[in-house]
Parts: structure tokens; sequence; C-alpha cells
């Protein structure tokens, strides 16, 4: 079964999958390889659902269980589709209901407090104008983490204040930098991103201090240190937060989703409301609006 896992991963990548996605696959088939004695045509439906069951037996959240579902079912139905199966025994296997949450955003005051930590931070000189921009970009454009690790100099328009984006599955998308964040990139690139020792050959915004690129990881620590400076230390809080915390503003700004949607990169705009929080004040100044 691992050599079709393998096989299974590699097409991922081929499609353009987020490397997260693809590592997390990887690790649940894995898994389920292990735990399952009989061979692919031996896999019947009744397994699959006894499989599910023990997780839950075995206290797994529903969220990590959808997710090994999820990979479990995409796996079967590649099978199916690449004739390695005569059945796909993961048809109708259900995840489990997920209970909807209100997104957990950042407040327009602590995320002031964050900009204000990474501005002053005192770090060295070689890093710390670009953990500012960093954080920044993150903060006004709301990209994702690996898009910011994959923007390249060509990419960046100062005179159009624009920056080209590679997105999820090889789609790229224009995100805009507004008054505050252009002078903030502009410097950056002027005056501080020659002072990282790989700047003279890599062709990436953000080196490292030792490597052409950034991985996500060490963007991830950028971040993380600012919240501790900020006093910012509640679970679950990490640099996806700021770009939930983008879409918020966005939203609650404007009121169009749509626009809010195409500036993440989302497919629709049913996924950028899973990241919009609709506060007191929004709802008030909704029922106000109503005036017949």
């Amino acid at each position: 079964m691992q050599e079709h896992i393998n096989n299974f991963i590699k097409a991922m990548k081929a499609q353009g999958k987020s490397k997260c996605t693809i590592e997390a696959y990887g690790i649940d088939l894995k898994q389920f390889a292990g735990s399952m004695e009989k061979s692919l045509d031996e896999i019947k439906y009744a397994d699959l659902q006894m499989w599910a069951n023990s997780m839950a037996v075995n206290g797994l959240s529903a969220s990590s269980r959808a997710r090994k579902i999820s990979a479990v079912k995409s796996f079967f139905k590649w099978l199916y589709k690449m004739e390695l199966i005569n059945r796909n025994p993961a048809d109708g296997l259900e995840s489990p209901k997920l209970e909807k949450k209100e997104p957990k955003v950042i407040s327009m005051d602590e995320a002031s407090e964050v900009l204000f930590c990474a501005r002053n931070s005192g770090e060295s000189e070689h890093t710390w104008f670009r953990n500012y921009a960093i954080v920044s970009m993150f903060m006004y454009t709301g990209i994702r983490r690996e898009e910011l690790t994959n923007i390249k100099l060509e990419d960046v328009n100062l005179q159009d204040g624009k920056i080209l984006i590679h997105g999820k599955g090889n789609k790229q998308r224009t995100v805009y930098l507004n008054d505050k964040l252009l002078p903030i990139i502009s410097e950056y690139i002027m005056r501080y991103r020659h002072l990282l020792k790989p700047a003279s050959t890599s062709k990436y915004l953000f080196p490292s201090a030792q490597t052409e690129k950034m991985c996500t990881r060490s963007v991830n620590d950028v971040v993380n240190t600012m919240f501790d400076k900020a006093g910012i230390k509640e679970k679950g809080i990490s640099a996806h937060i700021l770009r939930k915390r983008f879409a918020t503003s966005a939203f609650n700004a404007t009121g169009d989703i749509a626009t809010v949607s195409k500036m993440l990169g989302h497919s629709s705009p049913t996924v950028t409301m899973r990241y919009v929080a609709i506060g007191e004040t929004s709802m008030r100044n909704a029922v106000n609006a109503v005036n017949f």
C-alpha cells in the first residue's frame, strides 16, 4: 500500500496542492496503512467504518478525525480513478460534524501592538526591519505564509504598488500595497534587505540570515516572537491569525465579501466567511441601517 501512497503524494504535488496538506495527508495515510492488515482490494466499507469508529473511541478530536477521513477518501478516489482498484470502498464514508465556531481573531488594539513591537523589536540590524516588513505584509495583505516565502523580487512592483502572489494550485493573483505598507516594503528593499548575507544572490524578497529563502517555520517564529512581545499568549494564536485579522478588517470596512474573497485568494466567498469575525459593533450597525 505504501507504494501507492507515495504515488498519490506525487500526484498531489503535481496538482499544486499546498505543502501543509501534502505533509498531513502523507502522515495520515501512513498511519492508516499501518492499521490495516488487508490488501487494498480486500478493504471494504465496513473496514473503513470500523477504522473511523476506532479513532473516536481512542479520543481523537473531531477535526483530526475529519482530516484523516478526508485523506483516506481522497486516496481511494484516486486509486479508483487510476483503475488500481475496481471499486471505491470509501464512497459514503462520512466525516464527523464539526462545531461551527466564531473565527478567533485578535483585536485591532492587539494588532496595533504587534506592529509596534515588530517596529521596535530591538533585534539585530540584519533582521529587525525584515521581520517588521513580514508582520506588516501579513497585516495589510492577508497573504498566506507559503505565499510570503515564495515572493520573488521580480514579483514586486513598487511603482504601481502591487505584488504578484503565487497561491495555492499554481494560481496567481495581485495584492495591492496600501499607503502604510508601500513605504515599509520600499524601505526594506532599498535600505535593509542587502544587509542579509544571501541577499546578493537570492531572488526572493525575504531571504533568511543564512539561506536565500525563509521557510514557513522561520516565518512562524518571527510572528510568534512578536505575539510574545505584545503579551498575546493565548493558545492557538499563530501567523494565520493575522490573515483572519486582515479579512475581518477588510470586510468590516467594505461589506464586500466577494472582493475580500478575491484578495485572499479563496475559491469562493463561503470559504472567506470562515475567516471573518462579525463583532457586536458590526451587528448593531447593520440593525440600525435597516429603515423602512
